[in-house]
């Protein structure tokens, strides 16, 4: 991964990025309270089931004469 040293990042508080603030100018690591997440990251929910969706459509009512026959 290449981040730009002059980069100022927000994450969330995970133990992978403690060594992040070694390599940018800034780093502010934050916990975000579950009730805050549907106001902060609104449409996170909305593009995690339209992905959801669009992988059960992909697989919907598959015929068994499509699938590869294995024992």
């Amino acid at each position: 991964m290449a981040v730009d040293e002059s980069a100022q990042l927000t994450t969330n508080d995970s133990t992978s990025y403690c060594k992040l603030k070694e390599h940018v100018q800034s780093h502010e690591a934050t916990v975000v309270v579950p009730d805050m997440i549907p106001i902060l990251l609104p449409w996170v929910h909305i593009a995690t089931s339209n992905a959801k969706r669009l992988l059960l459509e992909v697989h919907h009512n598959l015929k068994n004469e499509y699938l590869q026959y294995s024992q």
